[in-house]
């Protein structure tokens, strides 16, 4: 008789990968100015590969990426394309910046991953860090007299007020300690700044102006 060819029930196979997104800065506590790490791992629990895996990176106006780096090399910039992640791949990625001078508060940073291929359940998706923010401003003030104050002299005394940094010094005030006896003539300061009425031989300088 003639052959037959016998077929056998077909199976939908289905694809499921578990992707969880980590995210951590270094330090926790960062300072306006100065540098600030962001690691952000990505690992597929799997069981199946990960197709077309994308991770972007929502940076505060605050932040200013200085170099992005993974262990891979795929990622030298963010959004970066991760192409296929396979069963237990991670992919560690390390973003430097800096915080700028003028930040106050906290910046908050979140990571975003996709891929193609449909994800369980308890994939994790996203990752935010609140990272408070460390003002510290050096500021370095110089005083000098012409001529020496003496008994009876009129003497002009100069101050300098300079901002070492990281941060930017927000209405900062100087305090003059004029020496024993001497008398406030006059004053003179920049626009923006103004002499508070002498307490004693103290003398304050104030401004609402931002020093960089």
């Amino acid at each position: 008789g003639a052959a037959l060819d016998r077929v056998g029930p077909r199976r939908l196979v289905e694809r499921d990968a578990q992707i969880v997104l980590t995210k951590v800065a270094d330090p926790i506590r960062a300072t306006a100015g100065e540098p600030l790490l962001y690691r952000i791992i990505v690992h597929n629990l799997g069981p199946s590969n990960a197709d077309n895996v994308v991770v972007t990176d929502l940076f505060p106006a605050e932040f200013s990426v200085e170099a992005v780096a993974s262990n891979s090399g795929l990622c030298t910039a963010l959004p970066c394309t991760l192409s296929v992640m396979e069963p237990g791949d991670q992919e560690r990625i390390e973003v430097l910046g800096r915080v700028d001078g003028s930040a106050v508060g906290s910046i908050t940073n979140t990571a975003v991953v996709t891929a193609a291929t449909p994800l369980n359940p308890l994939s994790v998706l996203t990752a935010t860090v609140v990272s408070p923010i460390n003002i510290v401003a050096d500021l370095d003030m110089r005083l000098d007299s012409s001529p020496t104050a003496g008994a009876g002299l009129t003497a002009t005394i100069s101050a300098r007020v300079t901002n070492q940094g990281p941060s930017l010094a927000i209405n900062p005030s100087v305090w003059i300690t004029l020496p024993a006896g001497a008398t406030l003539l006059s004053t003179e300061v920049p626009s923006g700044w103004n002499v508070l009425p002498p307490v004693g031989n103290v003398v304050q300088i104030t401004t609402a102006q931002v020093l960089t």
